[in-house]
């Protein structure tokens, strides 16, 4: 191929680049204009209980999948009496789509936020930002998180873990 070809396939590459990433762009934009109004409020639960909310763009990649599936292992291994009696709460956010959520948390990333609800209100939260740190040691990551959702539950009003 001569220089002149080459040059003009490197010309053409950049533009269907640049027009690509414009798309994206547009579309996200679009998306977002349009959920705004339709955002929904994290503190949704009833009565007295830990709220787990896995918050997760639009777009996973196999370690936002892996982070998900740890937080599932996690609540199913060491909290799965807490979970049947509706005083854990699992909730899957995408925070990307839902802006008061993701403003209510400051998450700009997937992560896992637990939530302690009383009388149906808020009254702490601990967003867990070493999931990233910890996704490829399952046990620990699997400690980190059991830790916090202990720390709420075992200060619940009426309830031990």
């Amino acid at each position: 191929m001569d220089k002149a070809k080459m040059v003009n396939a490197a010309k053409h590459t950049l533009l269907a680049f640049v027009l690509v990433t414009i798309g994206f762009a547009v579309g996200k934009e679009v998306t977002l204009r349009r959920v705004q109004g339709t955002t929904s409020t994290p503190g949704t639960a009833q009565g007295n209980q830990v709220l787990v909310y896995y918050a997760h763009a639009t777009i996973r990649c196999v370690t936002c999948e892996t982070m998900e599936r740890l937080t599932h292992e996690t609540l199913d291994e060491q909290f799965a009496e807490a979970m049947a009696a509706g005083r854990l709460v699992f909730k899957e956010v995408n925070f990307q789509q839902d802006i008061a959520f993701a403003k209510q948390y400051e998450v700009v990333a997937n992560c896992v936020i637990v939530t302690r609800v009383e009388s149906g209100r808020e009254t702490g939260h601990q967003r867990l930002d070493r999931v990233w740190d910890l996704y490829e040691d399952p046990p620990a990551f699997k400690r980190y998180l059991g830790d916090a959702i202990h720390t709420y539950l075992d200060t619940m009003p009426g309830g031990d873990a």
